[in-house]
């Protein structure tokens, strides 16, 4: 056995006598019990001597020693005397500090042993408000980052802070002021909580490719001017997951104007409201997406907005929504005459052999060949 990967582990146990670990030369731990002491977690790491491969995962420390494992000195004096053929060091630890002196902690790792001997970098996001530190080697190892420009300080000793295994990025209260030297070239999904009206296309082009993104997620407004600009400079197709509010008002600041979003084949609309908007809304919505494949309309009002997705929506295949518990989506329809219904409002795309729906009193989902 030359290969080791535990998924949880606690260190807490005595090792099988039987297993040579000296033929280990690769151990991947994703997660570790951060109850135990550290030092004896140290201790235990300390058998795999022919390491050439190590990498580490602990989403949280909550021991006061913790520190230890989170200091450049430790694991270089560690590494020298029980891991000398350590080729390639990763790590993730996050965990509560107090009391510390950050720019003394960046010290323990710009040694000549991890800048030059080594050549592992090191990056450092604080968040000062809530005394939480992130600590991770360069790459980041993660599929998932949340970068919050109001909470988070940050210290490298990577000229570049590269994040290529990063699929899923959120960005909170970021701002022109915040854009930092990460680059996230592989970003798939896209989550934007609060992003402030200074940053344009171009400046967050900057630290992440957005033509890769195959979903964003819009989870409060958003300037307008860098929703359309995304969208039309993105040749390839992308979903959308947006309130309903939140995505026509962005369709009035631009005073409804004639552009059509293509490459858009999957939209996630929240909270639709018919009662509170005009049809003539919905059908402009159906215009700008023309080419929608997939619908999802969660905690939406009425089921009466179906005809004007069904005429307007050439190429819809599927079709999903739901309700709040207060009320039932059909409530003033039997249920034994909305397979007619549905073929009679459906301008024609619906026939009886092509369709299929399935329904319970909140939600419906139509399903069409």
């Amino acid at each position: 056995m030359k290969s080791i990967h535990i998924h949880v582990t606690k260190f807490d146990t005595p090792f099988n006598k039987e297993i040579n670990f000296k033929t280990i030369n690769r151990l991947k731990i994703d997660k570790f019990d951060s109850e135990q002491r550290n030092r004896f977690f140290l201790e235990k790491l300390s058998v795999f001597s022919q390491l050439k491969y190590l990498e580490l995962k602990c989403d949280r420390f909550y021991r006061y020693d913790a520190s230890i494992l989170i200091d450049g000195y430790t694991w270089e004096n560690f590494i020298r005397k029980n891991l000398p053929q350590l080729e390639i060091f990763k790590f993730f630890f996050a965990t509560y500090v107090f009391h510390i002196n950050i720019k003394e902690f960046i010290k323990t790792f710009m040694t000549e042993f991890w800048l030059i001997e080594k050549k592992w970098y090191v990056t450092w996001n604080y968040d000062s408000i809530n005394n939480f530190l992130y600590l991770y080697t360069v790459p980041y190892s993660n599929d998932q980052f949340i970068f919050d420009g109001k909470l988070f300080h940050q210290e490298s000793t990577a000229k570049i802070n590269d994040m290529l295994n990063v699929h899923y990025l959120i960005l909170r209260n970021i701002s022109k002021l915040t854009i930092s030297n990460d680059r996230f070239p592989n970003i798939q999904i896209l989550e934007i909580d609060s992003i402030s009206t200074d940053v344009d296309y171009n400046q967050l082009n900057l630290i992440l490719n957005l033509s890769s993104i195959q979903t964003i997620i819009i989870k409060n407004e958003i300037d307008s001017e860098l929703f359309f600009d995304i969208l039309k400079k993105h040749q390839r197709k992308i979903s959308i997951d947006i309130s309903y509010i939140d995505l026509m008002n962005i369709l009035r600041i631009r005073d409804f104007i004639d552009v059509q979003f293509k490459q858009v084949e999957q939209l996630k609309i929240d909270h639709f409201q018919l009662l509170k908007s005009e049809k003539k809304d919905t059908i402009y919505l159906c215009k700008v997406f023309p080419n929608i494949k997939q619908l999802i309309m969660n905690y939406s009002d009425s089921w009466k907005v179906i005809p004007v997705l069904l005429w307007n929506l050439k190429k819809l295949s599927f079709l999903s929504m739901s309700t709040s518990d207060e009320m039932s989506l059909f409530q003033d329809m039997h249920e034994s005459a909305i397979f007619e219904w549905l073929i009679e409002q459906s301008g024609g795309k619906l026939k009886k052999n092509n369709f299929y729906y399935e329904m319970s009193k909140y939600t419906f989902r139509l399903i069409i060949d």
